[in-house]
């Protein structure tokens, strides 16, 4: 009776663990990473010094969890107006949200949270200042 009640406790363990991967890839499942593809438009503000401006990330590709896009933003530094080649990973929060990490042209880096359909938040960063940034799907 005792190897019953051990094979018992052992099945419904490894069922416990099968189920968790099956429902995390369904969640997963349910979201099109090839619905970023496209051209984003937005802000960016720099609240601590005032700043502000338009951005443009346009998404060419995503293969995987890999990112490839081009953005401009405008703005006074070296890594405004003009494009920057970006490239980034797809990632997904505890809490379901899709999560984009980018790095622009060696200058910035962008973390991106979708919010809703066709609308992404987050901040970029150069090292020394950080900007928060929304932006819509065209």
């Amino acid at each position: 009776m005792r190897t019953i009640g051990i094979f018992v406790a052992v099945a419904l363990l490894l069922f416990g663990f099968a189920i968790v991967p099956v429902a995390a890839a369904e969640g997963v499942s349910a979201f099109d990473p090839q619905s970023l593809v496209g051209e984003w438009q937005g802000q960016w503000k720099n609240g601590r010094v005032g700043t502000s401006g338009a951005v443009y990330i346009t998404i060419k590709k995503v293969d995987g969890d890999d990112v490839v896009a081009t953005t401009w933003a405008a703005g006074n530094q070296r890594y405004h107006n003009r494009d920057l080649d970006t490239k980034g990973k797809l990632t997904f929060d505890k809490d379901g949200t899709l999560t984009l990490q980018m790095e622009a042209g060696g200058y910035l880096t962008y973390t991106l949270h979708l919010v809703s359909s066709g609308k992404l938040e987050g901040e970029a960063s150069t090292g020394s200042a950080t900007a928060e940034l929304q932006l819509v799907k065209k």
